[in-house]
């Protein structure tokens, strides 16, 4: 799961985000990322879970998110001003909310809507 999660940088922090996305909504959708959200719902009750979780997986997904985002603030492709933590959770809370909540499936539509809505919002002015 690490190696297809790579988040990729090229010269397109959109683009990057777009790919990364797709490819989580992908994972998720197997088996593993079957057994990952059955994994995240435990985890609401048990301590000792939720902090192995944040340990062995979300915490360096989101650090790697992080450090990508905070290279396209230096670049001048996202607003010194917007919160790269916060940008990360809208992100990927996003998929994770329609993956947990399963009203609307994951399309690459929505993630395809997801980046732009997002870019059209934080873009340079």
């Amino acid at each position: 799961m690490q190696n297809t999660l790579a988040f990729d940088d090229t010269t397109s922090v959109r683009e990057d985000l777009r790919r990364q996305l797709h490819s989580f909504a992908e994972v998720m959708a197997t088996p593993g990322g079957r057994a990952l959200r059955q994994l995240i719902g435990q985890s609401q009750t048990d301590d000792d879970l939720a902090a192995a979780y944040r340990a062995l997986y979300s915490s360096g997904r989101r650090e790697v998110a992080y450090r990508r985002l905070a290279h396209a603030q230096d670049i001048g492709e996202i607003r010194a001003d917007v919160d790269v933590r916060v940008l990360v959770d809208q992100l990927w809370g996003a998929v994770y909310h329609r993956l947990l909540i399963p009203d609307e499936p994951v399309t690459a539509a929505f993630v395809d809507a997801l980046v732009d809505n997002l870019f059209d919002g934080i873009a340079p002015r």
